[in-house]
């Protein structure tokens, strides 16, 4: 019966992560991460790499970043942070031609300056 579970729940995270909008992409990467929701975690993360420049101006989105930061167990000062890992991967992946190039390098700077109001450093 526990297989059939997971598969139900790997199931209900592909439907959810067709859903994804600015108001539940944060709490639905964490059902992701507490339920080891691979596939909507992408979703997640792709989606807030895609609309990087609305989250790093809402507070439950540095709530998220702190938090994910904090979970890495023995955090040296410049580990990495999987969620921001997560997002340079497709934001980098991102890149079709030199205007992808030039936005995507202005995404990833305000990206950095959002790291630095919070004092991450990864």
């Amino acid at each position: 019966h526990m297989l059939m579970l997971q598969d139900l729940c790997r199931r209900c995270g592909r439907i959810l992560g067709t859903f994804l909008d600015e108001y539940n992409v944060y709490s639905l990467y964490l059902v992701a991460k507490n339920y080891d929701l691979s596939n909507l975690e992408n979703s997640c993360t792709a989606f807030m790499a895609k609309n990087i420049d609305k989250c790093i101006e809402c507070e439950e989105f540095a709530q998220l970043v702190e938090y994910d930061a904090a979970q890495v167990l023995s955090r040296e000062e410049t580990d990495s942070v999987p969620l921001i890992d997560d997002i340079r991967y497709h934001l980098s992946h991102a890149i079709l031609n030199f205007s992808h190039l030039e936005e995507t390098k202005m995404k990833l700077a305000g990206l950095d300056r959002f790291l630095a109001r919070l004092q991450i450093e990864c």
